[in-house]
Formats: C-alpha cells, sequence, structure tokens
C-alpha cells in the first residue's frame, strides 16, 4: 500500500473534508500533517459554547441514514453517537402576511383564510404535482441544460408554489439568494431532490444530529492525529518535481510528498497562487463561494409570527423584493436550534439566523460569525465532472464539500475518494437506508415492538431504525436488578444496554418468524449491526424468560416458523449415520480454519483459567490436568475416550502420566490430523485413534477401561439417545472404573420445552446438536451401575473462553476470507462466538465436569444393564421402531390394493397433527390467559384433551347417524357401509396422531405406559387390517361407544385445567363411565360369545373375544385408576411443596 512506508502527506483545511483525510490516511499509513488557518478545528462543523453547558453547532447541524452513508459509517469507527431530529418546515411571507408550516394539516392551514384562498390551494396543488412529475427530467434529454426557473415557466407552475415553498426550500437548503436559485440546473436541483426524498411528503428519512454537537467527533479525530496545527494558516504551496513545498504565515517551510486541499475553492487558488496550472483555475473558478451573515441569538422576531407555526427549518422572505424578479438578496432563514438540535431543558428559545433582514437585538445576540457557502450553477456542474482531470497532478488533490451539493456527505465522499485514489484503505462499506416502510413492514415491526417491548424488563435495547427513527425497549437509566445469585454483598445483579442500528426491515420479518434463529440470520447477512455483538446478546439474554414466555404474542407466523424448524431440526437425529452427516458438517469444515482461533492444544471446549493472566493456551492446559486429576490416573491405567477431536486430551495424558489412551472421532479432518501429532510426537505406542460411532465399537473392547473421557460430546449425541450413550459408558468401564464427562447443559426446568424447538446453534452451527440437562443425565443412569460423584461447573469460565475465540476471529478476518468462506460465514461465527458467551455469562447454560464411577459389579451384570439399554425394545427404541412400522404399515396398505378404502386414514391422521399445532394458538385467542397462565406441561395436557375431545365428539355423531340409518344391523356384512368406513378410517387417524404425541413428549411419559404405546400400536394394525379387508368394521365401530365417557372425560379435564368446578359433569362423567364403558363394552363382549357360529373362521372369533376380554381389562384398570386419583390430588394439595411434588409425580 502507497503510504505504507511512511511518505508524508500535507493535508490544508480541517473541516469535515479535510479531518475525515487526515484520519483515513493516516490509518493507511501516512505521515500526515493537518493545517488550519482558524484557532479551532471543523471549519463549518463549528461548535458554539458561549452558553454554559448549552452547545450549539452554528454550521454542519443534520444528516440522515439515507443519504449520508459515508458520513455514518465515519461516526461510527470514531464511536460517536447521535440522536433523532425535527426536520419540520416553516414560511412567513410579508412579516406574517401569509404563514404555513409543515408539522400537520392544522398547521399547514395555520391561517384559517388559506382554506379558500386560491394561490395557496394552487400552492399545494403544484406541490403534489411537483413530486409526481419532477423525476422525469432526469431522463428527458430536453432537460439537460435547462435552468429551474426555466423549468417552472414551461411548464405552468404557479407563483404561489414558487415563492411560497420551492425557493424558499432552496434558500433553506443552499443559503442563496432566490436568483441564484433560479440560476441552479435543473437537473443538479431535482438529483438532490430525489437522493434525499425531498419530493416524498410522507416517507421521508428521519433527521438526526451529533450527541453533544459535532465537536464530539472534531475532538476524536485531532486527539488521534499525530500532527494536527492549529492557527496555522498556508501561505504558499510551490510543487517541485517529486516533492511539495508548504509554506506556512510564520514562514516556515516544509516538504511533503503530497498535497491534498480541502479547502474552499477560492482560499485553494490564493494558497496556489502563481503556481496553478490552467486547468486547475478554470475548474475551481467554476465553483464561487457566497457569505452568508450567521447570528446565534433569542430574538423572535426572526421567527414566523403564528408560535405553532414554528418549524426547525423556518424561512423569512417579502413579496416587495421579488416584485419585478427573483430577488438577489439571500432570503433570511432562522434555525429553531430547541427543535432542531435537542437543547437541554430550561434553555429557552435559541435561535441560528442566516441573512436576517435586520440584526437581531443586541441584547439577544449570543453570537455574530459569517461563512461562505458554495454556489451552484452550470458552470459548477462542469467543474465537478472535470474534476478528476486534475487530481493527482503535480502530486495535489483537491477535496471538499463544494465537490457535491456542499453538504457533510458530499465533503466525506471526496475525502473517500481522493484517499481510495492514493492507495489508501477506506475500512467501511457505505450502508445507505430507505425510508420506505411497506404496510407489512409496518404491521410487522410493530408486533416486533409489542413483543420487544414487553419482554424487556432488565437494563434496555436501543434500535436506530432504517429511516432514521429510534426505538428504546426497557429502561436505559437502570444499572441493577435485585436477584438472587447477584452481587452477593449488594444482593443485586448489574444489567446490560445496548445499541443497535437496522439497515433491513427483514430483521423485523426475520425475528417474527424465526425468533433467535431469524436473528442470527439477520446478523449473517448484515442486516443490523449493534455496538457490541455480544453486549447485545447480554441484553437478550437477562431477559429470555420473559422472551420465551411471550413468544406467542408473534401470532401464526411465529408459530408457523417454530414449526418448520422444529421439523428441520427433527430431521438431523442423531441415527449413526445422521451423527456422521452432523458431525461433518462442523467439524470437517477445515483444519486451516479452526487454526486460526484454537490454542496449541487444538482444544474445542472451554479452558479453565487460574489467574488474570492465564492465556487461552495456559487455560487449556489448566482444564486438562483438571480433568486428569479428577480421573486419578497411574501409568497403568487405560483411558477410552469418546469424542477425541484434534488429541490434545490424549497427548496431554501421556504426557503426564505415561498412560495408554485410545480415542474415537467421526470426524475426517479430527482424525487425519491426530493421526498425524500422534505420529509426530512419537506417541503410537501410547495413543491409538479409531474413526467410529460410539454405538459400533468392537466388542473386544468393552469392559477393558479403567477410566473413560468424553469432553463436550454428549451435546452430539441427542436426549433420545442418552440412555444408549452411558450404556456404552458402562460397557466400556471395568467395574469400579471412572469417567469424567464435560457436558455444557441446559436447566431442568426449562429442558422439556427445549427438548420441543430448535434454536440458532442447532440450526446453523452444530446441526442435530442437543444440550442435555442434568436432570437428563441422571435419569439416563438411573438403572445402571453408573453413579454421579461429583460435579464442578466451570460455565463462566467458558465465557472467556469464547471470548478469546471471538477474538482471534476477528483478528483473522482477512485470513478466514482468504481460505475462501464467505463474510455471511465470517459472522455467522461471530455470531455464534456471542451467542453462547451470553449463555454462559449470564448462566442461563452451564459447562459441567462431571466424575461418575461404576459399581464394583460382576461384568454380567453389567452386561446384561448395557445390553438392555442398547435392546430393540428400550423405550427410545420403540418409540423409533414404532413410529416406523406404523407408518410402513399403513402406508404400504393406503398406496397398496386397498387404497379405495384406506386413502382416509392418513389424511385423517394429518388433519389432527394440524389441529393439535394449532391448538394452542387459537386456545390462547379464546381462553385467553386461562390457556396462557398454565405451564408448558398443562399446556400441552390441554391441547391433547382438546383434539382427543373433538375425536369423541365427532364419533358420538357419526354413531348417531349410524344407528339412524341401520349401520350396525349386521355386523358381518362384508360391505361396512360409508358411515363405518368413515369412522374406523377417523379412528386409525386419531390413533396414529395419538402415538405420535406421545412419543414426541416421550419424557414426560412413564415407564408403566410403555406397554400402552405398544398395545396402541397392535390395536391400530388391526383396525387398519379389518378396514383394509372389510371385516367386522361395524363391530370394531360398536366398540367407539365408551367415547361418548371419553368425550366427559376430556371435557372434566379441560374444566380442571382451567380451575372450574363442575358437579353436573363430574356426575354424567361416571353415569357415562358405567353406562357406555363398562356395561357397554361387557354386553358386547357377551354378543361377540352369542355370535360365534357367525365369524368367518374360529381364528377370528378368538381374536375378537381376546381383544374384548383385554378392552373389560382395561376397563376395570381406569376405573380404579379414577377412584384412586382424587384421594392423590387432595394430598398433593394438603401437602408441603416438596411432598406435594412427589405425591404428583409418583
Amino acid at each position: 500500500m502507497q503510504g505504507a512506508d511512511g511518505s508524508r502527506v500535507a493535508i490544508i483545511g480541517s473541516g469535515i473534508s479535510g479531518l475525515a483525510a487526515a484520519w483515513l490516511m493516516q490509518k493507511s499509513g501516512w505521515k500526515v500533517t493537518l493545517y488550519e488557518a482558524e484557532d479551532y478545528f471543523g471549519g463549518h462543523t463549528l461548535t458554539d459554547e458561549t452558553i454554559p453547558g448549552v452547545p450549539v453547532d452554528l454550521g454542519f447541524q443534520v444528516f440522515n441514514r439515507t443519504t449520508y452513508g459515508h458520513f455514518e459509517q465515519f461516526l461510527e469507527a470514531l464511536g460517536v453517537d447521535s440522536e433523532e431530529s425535527d426536520m419540520s418546515f416553516a414560511l412567513s411571507v410579508d412579516d406574517g402576511k401569509v404563514e404555513w408550516g409543515s408539522h400537520n394539516l392544522s398547521t399547514i392551514f395555520a391561517q384559517r383564510r388559506n382554506l379558500v384562498s386560491p394561490k395557496f390551494l394552487l400552492m399545494i396543488r403544484d406541490v403534489l404535482r411537483f413530486g409526481k412529475e419532477a423525476p422525469k427530467v432526469l431522463v428527458e434529454e430536453q432537460y439537460a441544460d435547462m435552468t429551474l426557473g426555466e423549468y417552472l415557466k414551461k411548464e405552468g407552475y404557479s407563483e404561489g408554489f414558487t415563492y411560497w415553498y420551492l425557493l424558499p426550500m432552496c434558500a433553506a437548503v443552499w443559503s442563496v439568494s432566490n436568483k441564484q436559485c433560479m440560476e441552479f440546473s435543473i437537473r443538479v436541483m431535482i438529483r438532490f431532490w430525489v437522493n434525499h426524498h425531498l419530493l416524498e411528503l410522507i416517507e421521508r428519512p428521519k433527521w438526526r444530529v451529533v450527541k453533544d454537537r459535532s465537536r464530539s467527533y472534531v475532538r476524536k479525530v485531532v486527539e488521534i492525529l499525530q500532527d494536527a496545527r492549529s492557527s496555522c494558516a498556508v501561505r504558499s504551496v510551490v510543487r517541485k518535481g517529486d516533492k511539495v513545498e508548504v509554506r506556512d504565515e510564520q514562514g516556515k517551510c516544509e516538504e511533503f510528498d503530497h498535497v491534498i486541499f480541502a479547502t474552499h475553492s477560492d482560499v485553494t487558488m490564493k494558497i496556489l497562487g502563481g503556481d496553478i496550472s490552467k486547468e486547475e483555475e478554470a475548474i475551481l473558478k467554476g465553483i464561487p463561494y457566497a457569505e452568508n451573515d450567521v447570528y446565534l441569538h433569542r430574538d423572535p422576531s426572526l421567527m414566523p409570527r403564528e408560535r405553532k407555526v414554528w418549524a426547525s427549518w423556518n424561512c423569512l422572505d417579502m413579496t416587495e423584493l421579488n416584485k419585478d424578479a427573483p430577488s438577489d438578496r439571500a432570503v433570511c432563514v432562522s434555525y429553531w436550534v430547541n427543535s432542531l438540535q435537542r437543547l437541554p431543558e430550561g434553555t429557552g428559545d435559541l435561535f441560528v439566523t442566516l441573512n436576517p433582514p435586520h440584526a437581531p437585538a443586541e441584547e439577544k445576540t449570543v453570537k455574530h460569525l459569517k461563512l461562505s457557502h458554495p454556489v451552484f450553477s452550470g458552470a459548477s456542474k462542469k467543474s465537478q465532472e472535470t474534476l478528476d482531470k486534475i487530481q493527482g497532478v503535480k502530486r495535489t488533490w483537491f477535496c471538499g464539500a463544494w465537490c457535491g451539493y456542499g453538504f457533510h456527505e458530499d465533503g466525506m465522499k471526496s475525502a473517500v475518494n481522493v484517499v481510495e485514489k492514493m492507495g489508501g484503505m477506506i475500512p467501511w462499506v457505505p450502508r445507505p437506508t430507505s425510508p420506505y416502510m411497506p404496510l407489512l413492514t409496518r404491521f410487522v415491526c410493530s408486533s416486533v415492538h409489542r413483543f420487544a417491548g414487553r419482554a424487556i424488563k432488565r437494563g434496555s435495547l436501543r434500535l436506530i431504525m432504517p429511516n432514521g427513527t429510534e426505538v428504546v425497549y426497557g429502561n436505559p437509566e437502570q444499572k441493577y436488578v435485585e436477584e438472587e445469585g447477584g452481587d452477593e454483598k449488594k444482593g443485586r445483579r448489574e444489567v446490560y444496554h445496548s445499541r443497535v442500528r437496522v439497515f433491513d426491515c427483514k430483521f423485523f420479518h426475520r425475528i417474527a418468524k424465526d425468533t433467535d434463529i431469524g436473528l442470527g440470520e439477520s446478523y449473517m447477512n448484515g442486516e443490523f449491526e449493534p455496538d457490541d455483538l455480544t453486549n447485545f446478546l447480554n441484553v437478550l439474554t437477562q431477559n429470555v424468560e420473559e422472551f420465551n414466555s411471550l413468544q406467542k404474542s408473534l401470532g401464526v407466523l411465529n408459530w408457523i416458523g417454530t414449526q418448520v424448524q422444529t421439523m428441520a431440526h427433527m430431521a438431523r437425529a442423531n441415527t449413526v449415520e445422521g451423527s456422521l452427516k452432523n458431525i461433518n458438517e462442523h467439524y470437517d469444515l477445515g483444519n486451516d480454519m479452526y487454526r486460526l482461533f484454537l490454542d496449541e492444544t487444538w482444544m474445542y471446549s472451554s479452558g479453565v483459567f487460574n489467574s488474570p493472566q492465564d492465556t487461552l493456551y495456559q487455560s487449556q492446559l489448566n482444564k486438562l490436568d483438571l480433568i486428569l486429576d479428577k480421573l486419578e490416573l497411574n501409568s497403568g491405567h487405560h483411558i477410552f475416550e469418546i469424542g477425541c477431536g484434534w488429541g490434545g486430551f490424549a497427548i496431554r495424558a501421556v504426557e503426564r502420566f505415561g498412560c495408554r489412551v485410545t480415542g474415537i472421532t467421526i470426524s475426517e479432518e479430527q482424525f487425519s490430523y491426530a493421526t498425524a501429532k500422534v505420529e509426530e510426537r512419537g506417541m503410537s505406542d501410547r495413543i491409538t485413534i479409531l474413526f467410529c460411532d460410539y454405538r459400533k465399537l468392537p466388542a473386544e473392547l468393552l469392559g477393558k477401561f479403567d477410566r473413560l473421557v468424553s469432553i463436550e460430546m454428549i451435546e452430539a449425541v441427542g436426549h433420545e439417545n442418552l440412555g444408549e450413550y452411558f450404556g456404552v459408558i458402562e460397557q466400556l468401564l471395568v467395574p469400579g472404573g471412572k469417567a469424567v464427562i464435560q457436558a455444557i447443559t441446559y436447566k431442568d426446568e426449562h429442558y422439556m420445552e427445549y427438548c420441543r424447538c430448535s434454536d440458532f446453534i442447532r440450526r446453523h452451527i452444530f446441526p442435530g446438536g442437543h444440550l442435555p440437562s442434568m436432570g437428563a443425565m441422571l435419569g439416563a443412569t438411573r438403572n445402571s451401575s453408573l453413579f454421579c460423584q461429583h460435579v464442578e461447573d466451570i460455565g463462566l469460565h467458558y465465557a472467556r473462553t469464547l471470548k478469546m475465540w471471538h477474538e482471534n476471529w476477528t483478528g483473522a478476518e482477512d485470513k478466514i476470507k482468504k481460505l475462501g468462506y464467505s463474510d455471511e460465514f465470517y459472522r455467522k461465527w461471530r455470531f455464534y462466538f456471542s451467542y453462547c458467551e451470553a449463555g454462559f455469562q449470564l448462566q442461563f447454560i452451564h459447562n459441567y465436569q462431571i466424575v461418575w464411577c461404576k459399581s464394583p459389579v460382576s461384568l454380567a451384570r453389567t452386561s446384561r444393564a448395557a445390553a438392555s439399554s442398547s435392546s430393540p425394545f428400550s423405550f427410545s427404541a420403540l418409540d423409533t421402531n414404532t413410529m416406523s412400522m406404523v407408518w410402513c404399515f399403513v402406508a404400504g396398505f393406503a398406496g397398496g390394493k386397498y387404497i379405495n378404502t384406506l386413502w382416509l386414514v392418513p389424511i385423517m391422521s394429518v388433519l389432527f397433527l394440524l389441529l393439535s399445532l394449532s391448538c394452542g394458538f387459537f386456545s390462547s385467542m379464546a381462553a385467553g390467559r386461562i390457556y396462557t397462565d398454565l405451564d408448558d406441561a398443562k399446556q400441552r395436557q390441554w391441547a391433547r384433551s382438546v383434539v382427543s375431545g373433538v375425536y369423541s365428539l365427532l364419533t358420538v355423531l357419526l354413531l348417531l347417524v349410524g344407528f339412524f340409518v341401520s349401520s350396525f344391523s349386521n355386523p358381518f356384512r362384508s360391505d361396512a357401509g360409508q358411515v363405518c368406513n368413515l369412522l374406523l378410517s377417523m379412528t386409525c387417524g386419531f390413533s396414529i396422531w395419538s402415538l405420535f404425541d406421545g412419543i414426541k413428549n416421550r419424557a414426560n411419559v412413564r415407564s408403566s405406559a410403555r406397554s400402552g404405546v405398544a398395545g396402541s400400536t397392535i390395536a391400530l394394525c388391526c383396525g387398519v387390517i379389518c378396514l383394509a379387508k372389510q371385516l367386522l368394521v361395524p363391530y370394531i365401530c360398536l366398540t367407539l361407544l365408551s367415547e361418548v365417557h371419553s368425550l366427559l372425560m376430556h371435557a372434566l379435564d379441560i374444566a380442571q385445567l382451567a380451575l372450574l368446578s363442575s358437579p353436573l359433569l363430574e356426575k354424567l362423567h361416571w353415569g357415562s363411565l358405567g353406562l357406555f364403558r363398562i356395561a357397554g363394552h361387557a354386553l358386547l363382549t357377551v354378543k361377540v360369545y352369542s355370535d360365534r357360529g357367525s365369524f368367518p373362521n374360529s381364528l377370528l372369533f378368538l381374536v375378537a373375544l381376546s381383544g374384548m376380554l383385554v378392552l373389560n381389562g382395561l376397563n376395570l384398570r381406569l376405573l380404579v385408576d379414577l377412584v384412586l386419583h382424587p384421594i392423590g390430588h387432595r394430598l398433593a394439595r394438603s401437602a408441603p411443596p416438596e411432598t406435594a411434588r412427589k405425591v404428583k409425580n409418583e
């Protein structure tokens, strides 16, 4: 890069262009000297501090996020904040004879006589017309060289529009006379109005001002510059060969390699003097400057007469001055600083007036000065277009607001242009935003605003919208909250605050649809940028309980998105094949990438920091040593490691103890690296690395290991495989063996909800990943010979580890992208590091080191227990096998020759599934807080009762129809009829949903219910066979008379959940139990026996009779359960809390 060798550059002028050029050039490695003639830096970036505690910007005042892309990024790079401003406009003509303001209709027609004034109404008509017609001048050739005056005359715009709207607006923007405005190039002016959305009447960008005024960023730049000289005017610049000689007013002369003029065009010509070329002179002369009087004062006589009309920008004019032709006197513009710059309360009215018709009262004048502004015309446009011809000639460069429309962003752009041409680096990409928000986007934004506003109770989040408006959630003044587990001395916890700039409204759409997954995807795509990513996620994490409880308020869109993401996660199940694919997608991204943020140990897990000075490398050694110490090793031990990664643990274990280690991995990249590293270290005789899934271990390894380690691998196991995982550990260890598992865990109280959803990490970082809870792990080992001996939480160490990884990652950005990874990928991992750091820092998730010991029992018992845990009849395996068999069985029948009789079954199952998925949404709408106040378990119970109740109701109705049309008169007929077929199809479909729902919520199903799952599966298959072959369909339908009782039972369940008492419903429930279920099924059993001669064969009769006997037995068991249930419920209500929980669980 040019300048990296320390080449010198002189920059003359410290306005926005000079400051930006100096900062960028120094950042690019140049030695910069900044010259400023005044005793202050900033040029028109002038902050007056005459009034104590009330800084006021006199020159530059406002910007917006739509058209000031470079300037906004410059402020962000400097760490300078901004705030909303008001950009209203008002006009007062002839000392108040005509006045209007832009606030609303009331101020537009502040003078009610204007409601019937033809001239005023024509003005309004032409304002609307101008907004529609003006853009055509940018494309039609006839307007290429036309002035504003010529355009207005040609198009026939009214005098009121010209002098009461258009010229005052131009005067306010450019601080020039009406005559000069009329000489503007119409194309230049309209292009400016289009770029700044001034032709729009509603969706304009929201204007902003620099917090603590523009002095804040001037000071920041000057503090950074190594050589900034105020009160040091430049007398002359002479170009001599490959050097530039700069002489100041004191006569000091210095040589530079380049010079950058960031001064007004007339000042530049004066400094160049006789050394100026003809081409330079012609271009610089084309942009003259006009001087303006500027007053800071408190005199309201230079404001509109009607105070309600007062606006941020106020134009005052006189008709007399424009009687014969547009006036050549500069139009008076008064800025109401209180409205424009958010002055402190109690300041009193303060104004900045340019070119007043008379000076403000002396006693009310705070300051008077003169500022020059460029005057644009056709000649200036030509000069701007040819400026590149002289850039860099004789090592001389030119920049300034005059290179564009005369505003701060134009000065920034010109400085950026020069720096880029000189080979400098621009550390940002402009992110212009749009003020347009379609109706749907407004609705979605409103929904997210309500959601976040209600959820953020701790700390605050300040959102700067794409159109420049701000939304604040929470309390920005809050510093602490009283919480358990906070600062023990003060009993409080510090809260976080964050500021976020949103660049694209897709940000809100993604959150509304996919919450945290959408948030991460939005960051990946650069749709928002927080001041500090981790701090922003801290704000969200400290309010995560509220966010989770209010998520349903986002409505149907979010519910659909959640279901889609959950199903996508379920599709990444950790089967043997699925685990291989999931692991490859994360760990096989490339060792070259992991090398950029991991330390020399290549440990991709939490370190342990024993002191604040510990490096990442030392923290990983500390962690490995802590695990090794907990294993109580000696040189004769043989360790098995599940998930050996890149071999860091194995190498450390052999280094310290000389023991043997066998490790397994299913990552090809890890396997290759670990194998090579072991050979390189000469440890092949002590360390064996196998490419193998933990479920496919060779039989000869079982029962051979004294110790076992698994460091943050359990997160790739999955809830349904925890039993098998611990079963393998049990099989591998010798009696009395010991295991240390380091596991990232979820809280027990939220674990069930976590099992039924997805999140950003599981969607984008660790496909198929799943954090177990401590309770889930203890549950998985309940019937094993493993017991938990010790637990240590190192989660806070993980927050620091992730912070260091993140710092390494951001420091290696260029290298990461040179490896071929996209910016989206880079930002995804940034979000991942910060997301996890926040979770650990606020202890929403934990990282436990758990020591497990195996009881010193016989190998036979261990083998049997392990075999049992991996048996195809274990609960988790039964779940998967059951659903696979059921769906294959039903699909095979429905898709085969029985399609005519079975096509309704899968349709019915899908309908019940849709009903169950939408139940929560509609229940919250219909039942309100009765439903939403229920905990997760009760909401699931409610949904199941509602769906089951709907099925029972439909069944009862169909039975009534069947009795009415005599569908059950002949139970043995070959054609069962439409009613019976529909009824049995619905029952089979409901049974499929019922099995699915039970398995989906398997963690809540007690072991005693496993036979119910198997029994339901058998009953379902028999129903499908009978329906397909039309065997005894009416008989089966008659057994459904018990649904009368089921309907009342489900209604009673819902009433109890809603805490409603209904003695009548209780009596009906008990009556229907005896009449329709117990008596009904008993009578039907008798009928089956009496009809034994009518069955097609004796086998079918025996099956039917056995089924009825089983059904009667289940009815009696139900009766016993219902009789005992109220007793347990009363005990639970009267017992102390802990005892009550035990009673309920039992």
